[in-house]
C-alpha cells in the first residue's frame, strides 16, 4: 500500500499528546527505519503527496480524521495513544514491531461502510451511527421509522440509533444492540430505552433507505457523537449508505472477536 517514492503522512491528537513523547517516539521509529515521512497539522490541507496517513489517538481521533478523508482515497493505519482504542490497529509500544509489514505491504485495506444523513437540504456524514435525539434532552423522541417507504414501527424512547456494522460495537452495543462483524452489508436500528418491552433492534440491508420522522416535538441529529444538529420536527431524517468507503489498513494481527475480548471484555471463550 505504502509506494516507494510514496510519503507517509502521520497526524498526532494534540489533545492526547501534550508533553510530544507520542511525537518524539513516531518520528524516532520512523527515522530508523528510513521511512519519508510528515508530520501532519491539519488533515484537510496537509495531505499533498501522501498516500498513506497514519493516524496517532484514540477512537473519536479516527472518526474524526476518517469523516474529514471522506472525499480523499487515502487509508489509515490507527495506532492507540488515547483511553480505549477500540478502532485501532496498534497501541504505540506494538508499531515498530510491525513497521516491516507494513513497508512490506503484507497488510490489506478493509473497506468500512459509512451512512449519510439528509435533513432539510443538508447532508451530513458517520462512520459509526447518526442518534436522534429530543432537542430537550430531558424528554422523549416519538419517532416513526421507515425502510424503503415501509413502516417499521413508531417508538417512544429517549433515542434512535442507525448505526453501521463498524458502530454496532459503539452506543448501538450499549444501548441494547447486537454484535455485528465489521464487513457486513448491513445497517442497524436500534431505541434506546424504548418505553415498550416488544421494541427491539432491527437490522436491515444497507442498500435499503431508512426514513425517521418525529411525530411530536424538535430533534437533534448526533453524527458520531462529534457534532450535534437540532432540526425541526417538520422535517424527515433519511439515512442511506454513503458512496464513499472508510479504508483502513489491516494486519490482521488482532481478530474481530480478539479485540472484543480484549477492548470490551466480551465473554467468548477460546476453542482448543
Amino acid at each position: 500500500m505504502v509506494r516507494n517514492d510514496g510519503i507517509v503522512g502521520v497526524y498526532i491528537n494534540p489533545k492526547k499528546d501534550t508533553e510530544g513523547k507520542a511525537r518524539e517516539t513516531i518520528s524516532s521509529v520512523l527515522d530508523k527505519h528510513g521511512v519519508a515521512f510528515r508530520l501532519v497539522d491539519n488533515v484537510r490541507s496537509d495531505l499533498e503527496d501522501i498516500d498513506f496517513l497514519i493516524v496517532m489517538g484514540g477512537d473519536g481521533t479516527i472518526l474524526s480524521v476518517i469523516r474529514q478523508l471522506y472525499d480523499m482515497d487515502i487509508p489509515i493505519f490507527s495506532i492507540n495513544i488515547g483511553t480505549l482504542g477500540f478502532l485501532s490497529e496498534v497501541e504505540l509500544a506494538e508499531f515498530e514491531d510491525v513497521l516491516p509489514m507494513i513497508m512490506e505491504n503484507r497488510g490489506k485495506i478493509e473497506q468500512r461502510l459509512m451512512i449519510e444523513a439528509s435533513c432539510n437540504g443538508v447532508t451530513h456524514t458517520a462512520i459509526n451511527e447518526f442518534c436522534v435525539l429530543n432537542e430537550d434532552r430531558r424528554k422523549m423522541v416519538h419517532i416513526s421509522v421507515y425502510v424503503n417507504d415501509d413502516m417499521a414501527g413508531r417508538f417512544d424512547a429517549d433515542g434512535i440509533i442507525v448505526s453501521t456494522p463498524t458502530g454496532a460495537s459503539a452506543y448501538s452495543l450499549s444501548a441494547g444492540g447486537p454484535i455485528v462483524y465489521p464487513t457486513a452489508n448491513c445497517l442497524l436500528i436500534t431505541p434506546v430505552c424504548a418505553h415498550s418491552v416488544t421494541a427491539r433492534p432491527i437490522v436491515v440491508n444497507a442498500d435499503d433507505i431508512i426514513t425517521l420522522r418525529s411525530e411530536q416535538g424538535d430533534i437533534i441529529l448526533a453524527n458520531d457523537w462529534q457534532t450535534q444538529t437540532p432540526y425541526s420536527g417538520e422535517h424527515d431524517i433519511v439515512i442511506k449508505k454513503s458512496p464513499r468507503t472508510a479504508k483502513f489498513y489491516k494486519l490482521g494481527e488482532h481478530g474481530f472477536f480478539d479485540r472484543m475480548r480484549e477492548k470490551l471484555i466480551y465473554n467468548i471463550k477460546r476453542g482448543n
